[in-house]
């Protein structure tokens, strides 16, 4: 994964961590050096750094360098690690999009996270389903208010559109499933959210489904 620095090799979730009270576990990457980003998560840095040390997580934010690093400590629990580096390693990549500390922490709770690319960068859509960038360019206008407001109400859930991306915060898979079928439904189908949210579609990606669009009902 582009920026990220890991100490113990942990981009597998098969990995078998073997712990010890000397042992410590340490990532990071390289935050965008976005306008706003650098005193945002200074002021952050109390409430992430509260959060991380009820799991047993510490947290470094090198300003100058636009590096945050996470590290266990010796409070981290060895006997389930994967669930908690899992949820770190979300929390940090949310952190590097951007995403208000705020929003992203509450991961580390049980919080659900989608993230789905819809840009040109590989396994984006417009890469899979060869959208040229001004179809793209149309097609990302479909998504915003009043109907992403209108999705979120339904979802019980945040949405957040970037660039090339869009990150869904829920409490179910469901609801997230029903957020990426309607983001896939606007950039690959070209139909308005609107329509989508009023699942007026069907026939639409019933035609489709050849293409190998995911949808989930």
């Amino acid at each position: 994964m582009d920026g990220v620095e890991d100490q113990n090799h942990l981009n597998s979730p098969k990995v078998q961590l073997q712990l010890d009270a000397c042992e410590v576990i340490s990532f990071g990457r390289h935050l965008p050096r976005v306008k706003g980003i650098t005193s945002a998560l200074s002021n952050a840095m109390p409430m992430l750094r509260s959060a991380l040390e009820s799991f047993g997580m510490s947290c470094e934010y090198v300003g100058l360098k636009h590096f945050l690093r996470f590290s266990t400590t010796s409070k981290f629990d060895p006997d389930n690690p994967h669930d908690v580096i899992t949820k770190c390693r979300v929390l940090l990549q949310l952190l590097a999009m951007n995403i208000a500390p705020s929003r992203a922490i509450p991961v580390l709770y049980g919080r659900r996270c989608d993230i789905i690319h819809i840009g040109p960068q590989k396994n984006g859509l417009c890469a899979i389903f060869g959208i040229n960038p001004g179809q793209f360019h149309q097609r990302r206008k479909l998504l915003t208010a009043p109907a992403l407001d209108e999705l979120e109400t339904l979802t019980s859930s945040e949405i957040i559109v970037g660039e090339a991306i869009v990150v869904s915060l829920g409490d179910s898979v469901q609801a997230l499933n029903k957020i990426r079928k309607a983001v896939e439904g606007c950039i690959v189908l070209n139909l308005p959210l609107q329509l989508l949210i009023d699942h007026k579609y069907q026939d639409h990606y019933d035609h489709q489904e050849s293409r190998g669009i995911a949808f989930v009902n």
